[in-house]
C-alpha cells in the first residue's frame, strides 16, 4: 500500500468511526508506565536466524528507508513517543502513555546468554511458546542485575530484541527460527514455566505478564514499520480482543482496525484506529442511537 493512500484510509477511519459514536464522559486519565528493555543474543552466524543477534547500530546511508538503522535507545524511545501520542488521540486523553528504556546508554543491550535460536526450535508450538517464555524471563532476569530499574515503577514490561519479528508470510521462510512477536500474559507464563509471575528485586515484585518484539519487521527487501506492532500488543494487554478468527488466522475486519491487519496500514508506520466496537468496550467512546 502506498504511504498517500495509508493516510487517506487513516483520516477515513477516524471519520467513519467516529460519525456513530461521542466521547464518553470525561474522568481522569489513566496512566500506563512501560519499562521497555533492549536485549541482544551470543552473536552468531546461524543461517536460520535473521542478522547476527546483536542490533544494528550502523548508520543507513538511504534515509528513506523505513525505520533505518542504528537501532538504538533513540530509536525505541521514538517508537514508544508514537505509541504515547496514538493512546493520548484515540482514548480522547483517557490513556496516558509514560514509558522508559533501558539499559539508559545509548548503544548498550542487555546480554543474554544463548543465541537467538535457542528461544525458537521451530518445532511443536508448545516448544515455541516455552521458548518465547523463557526470553521473557531471561530478559528480565538480566535487567533486573542495573540498580537503576526500579520494577515496581511499571505496570507494563516490553522486551525489544535484536533481529526480525516471525510475523510475516512471506510464503518461503528461509530463517524458520525468527522469534514470534507476542503478548504473552499471566496464564501463559503459569503454563510455559511453571510459575505465575517471574520473580524480580529479590522477590518483592513479580512480572505476572509481557510483551515480546523485534528491533524491527523489515526483512527480505520488504520494508515494515514497528508502530503498529508496538500499539497492537499494548492493546492485547489493555484487554482489547482480536478482530480476526483466532483459529484460522484469517482476516475478519481487516484493515479497519488495529486489532486485525490494520495494524499494518501505511506499512506499519501508521496503524489503524482500534473499531468502534473496541473502543466503546474501551470506555472511551459511547454508543449513540441513529434512527
Amino acid at each position: 500500500m502506498k504511504l498517500g493512500n495509508s493516510i487517506g484510509l487513516f483520516l477515513f477511519l477516524y471519520f467513519i468511526f467516529n460519525g456513530s459514536v461521542t466521547v464518553a464522559q470525561t474522568q481522569s486519565p489513566d496512566t500506563l508506565r512501560i519499562l521497555a528493555i533492549r536485549v541482544e543474543f551470543q552473536q552468531d552466524d546461524d543461517p536460520t536466524t535473521t542478522g547476527d543477534g546483536t542490533f544494528d547500530l550502523s548508520v543507513a546511508e538511504d534515509r528513506t528507508l523505513i525505520d533505518p538503522p542504528p537501532h538504538n535507545r533513540a530509536y525505541f524511545q521514538d517508537h514508544l513517543l508514537f505509541a504515547r501520542n496514538y493512546f493520548r488521540r484515540i482514548s480522547h486523553g483517557r490513556l496516558i502513555i509514560e514509558a522508559e528504556v533501558f539499559p539508559q546508554e545509548k548503544d548498550r543491550a542487555y546480554q543474554l546468554d544463548e543465541p537467538m535460536a535457542y528461544y525458537n526450535p521451530n518445532t511443536s508450538v508448545r516448544d515455541i511458546n516455552e521458548g518465547l517464555a523463557r526470553l521473557l524471563r531471561d530478559a528480565l532476569l538480566k535487567a533486573d542485575q542495573d540498580p537503576a530499574i526500579d520494577f515496581s515503577r511499571y505496570q507494563s514490561f516490553i522486551v525489544f530484541h535484536a533481529g526480525v519479528g516471525k510475523d510475516i508470510d512471506l510464503g518461503f521462510d528461509d530463517t524458520p527460527r525468527d522469534i514470534p512477536s507476542l503478548f504473552l500474559t499471566e496464564e501463559f507464563l503459569q503454563e510455559y514455566l511453571g510459575e505465575a509471575g517471574i520473580p524480580v528485586q529479590d522477590g518483592q515484585v513479580r512480572v505476572k505478564n509481557g510483551i515480546i518484539l523485534p528491533e524491527t519487521e523489515s526483512q527480505a527487501g520488504l520494508e515494515i514499520g514497528l508502530n503498529g506492532m508496538i500499539v497492537s500488543n499494548i492493546g492485547s494487554q489493555l484487554g482489547w480482543l482480536d478482530m480476526f478468527n483466532p483459529e484460522t488466522r484469517r482476516s475478519a475486519i481487516g484493515r479497519f482496525g488495529l486489532m486485525d491487519a490494520g495494524l499494518f496500514n501505511g506499512d506499519g508506520l501508521l496503524p489503524a484506529i482500534p473499531c468502534a466496537w473496541t473502543r466503546v468496550e474501551a470506555g472511551w467512546e459511547r454508543p449513540q442511537l441513529i434512527t
